[in-house]
């Protein structure tokens, strides 16, 4: 019973995600930021920190890090495993809704 109402959660969560992201994709075109934007993003960025193991999808995006381009989602018997993917080829894999690996390309 609790293995379904956590994957219901998860599910839940997922769904809320994808339908910010989407809003947020359909908010319009993008720019070039000045240099003291580029400064003030760099601090808020630093203030943020990095995503860590353990944290939820929703902590992470809180982070540095930002939303994703994409989301993938599998759910399987005993799990839900969900990868957030970034433009910039880095990508956060979570399982039963905490961060297990944090990949960056060298």
């Amino acid at each position: 019973m609790t293995n379904v109402l956590i994957t219901v959660l998860m599910t839940l969560a997922i769904i809320a995600l994808r339908a910010s992201q989407q809003a947020s994709a359909q908010d319009g075109v993008q720019r070039v930021p000045s240099g003291s934007e580029q400064n003030a993003a760099a601090a808020d960025c630093e203030k943020r920190g990095q995503p860590k193991i353990g944290m939820t999808a929703l902590q992470a995006m809180d982070t540095c890090w930002g939303k994703p381009v994409r989301t993938e989602t599998r759910v399987t018997h005993d799990s839900l495993e969900e990868r957030l993917i970034y433009a910039n080829g880095r990508v956060l894999k979570f399982r039963n809704g905490a961060l297990t690996s944090i990949l960056e390309k060298q």
